[in-house]
């Protein structure tokens, strides 16, 4: 795909990264231990669960650059023991988007795209510490390192269709990599995986106990080469794992999830009638229908693309998805007013045509983008 693509907007930006690097930006939102050759960057956002807003984009980015040639390897954590990232903070978001502010809101996204593609190409081992919560823009970071340590308090999900939102990250290609249909499931019904699990479905590359992180991160920051790293990862992980805990209703999932439209797959939960699809279908029913639809053809869609197009389809759904009210709606519901029930625009699944569904995957015009990096460049 040719980078004058406007979808291909961040890799634009990141072949502006001198300039990336030296606009102003706090740096109390990303923090850098360096021991030697190794260093460790922290996401630290600790009190909202080390969630992601521009300023912490622009500076994970600004540091890996500095630290890139300078390291051998990089550990990543969150700050604090409850969170590595929950992500993008959806509230900030969605203020932006009530002002219209699309700079913001576009920033967001190109900088959380340029940042995965930084992290999955970088020349030194970066190794993610997924302890506690790690979802959203946060289970994106992590996916793409090349090491991946879950413990017993990861919590992993991609949980936008909660919030009438899309999974974005990179979750289209990485949910083609995992068990069975799982990903489809996990997409759609926003549901979490955790601890060894996490292992299990393929996110993580190794797991450990919680309370052995801090031995293990010192011990790979005392490391000197490569072999170093695995011999330590492999000294402190565990090997003998639990077999994930939906194994038991994988058989379910797959049959269900196959399914080519979301009315079937209710069909498929309805005709089923055990608990677990009794409970997963009135889950999904309380969900945005919107949401609900663009999802599965974000991943029928995804199934087949390469990681840097499933990039570039997400840029594009999730600019457009900031068009529509129902992101708003589920932000509002979710994270805001919790007692109210949430409005969904449609209301129903008949409602939303193919031709709604489409609109999502519209491409943002050459004219918007190159407004939109003027704007970015000069703020």
């Amino acid at each position: 795909m040719s980078l004058s693509s406007p979808s291909c907007l961040f890799i634009r930006l990141i072949q502006r990264h001198t300039h990336i690097t030296s606009r102003k930006c706090s740096t109390q939102s990303v923090l850098t231990k360096e021991v030697g050759k190794n260093a460790v960057v922290i996401l630290n956002r600790p009190k909202v669960l080390n969630s992601m807003n521009v300023d912490l984009q622009k500076n994970v980015y600004k540091t890996l650059m500095d630290l890139q040639n300078k390291k051998s390897l990089i550990v990543m954590k969150g700050a604090g023991d409850r969170a590595f990232s929950s992500g993008g903070d959806l509230v900030l978001l969605k203020e932006a988007g009530l002002k219209q502010d699309w700079v913001y809101t576009n920033e967001m996204i190109i900088y959380l795209n340029a940042n995965m593609h930084l992290i999955r190409n970088y020349k030194m081992p970066i190794i993610a510490l997924m302890n506690g919560i790690t979802m959203g823009g946060g289970a994106g970071y992590s996916v793409n390192s090349r090491f991946r340590v879950a413990t017993e308090k990861t919590k992993f999900a991609m949980p936008e269709v909660k919030v009438g939102f899309l999974p974005n990250a990179s979750a289209t290609y990485f949910f083609h990599r995992t068990i069975g249909h799982l990903g489809y499931y996990l997409a759609l019904t926003g549901s979490t995986i955790i601890g060894p699990d996490v292992l299990r479905a393929g996110f993580a590359t190794h797991y450990c106990n919680h309370s052995d992180l801090p031995l293990l991160e010192e011990e790979l920051l005392n490391c000197s080469s490569d072999r170093s790293n695995n011999a330590v990862l492999d000294t402190f992980c565990q090997k003998d794992i639990p077999e994930l805990t939906l194994q038991p209703v994988m058989d379910k999932i797959n049959k269900c999830f196959s399914e080519s439209t979301v009315e079937s797959i209710f069909t498929k939960l309805r005709d089923d009638g055990s608990p677990w699809a009794r409970d997963t279908l009135n889950l999904m029913e309380k969900y945005s229908p919107s949401s609900l639809k663009v999802i599965l053809k974000q991943l029928q869609k995804g199934k087949g693309m390469s990681w840097l197009e499933c990039l570039n389809m997400e840029y594009n759904l999730t600019v457009n998805f900031y068009k529509f009210k129902d992101s708003y709606e589920g932000t509002r519901v979710v994270l805001q007013d919790k007692n109210d029930t949430p409005k969904w625009d449609p209301p129903n699944l008949a409602d939303v045509t193919e031709e709604l569904v489409e609109k999502h995957f519209e491409r943002n015009s050459q004219e918007e983008c190159n407004k939109l990096i003027k704007e970015i460049e000069s703020s």
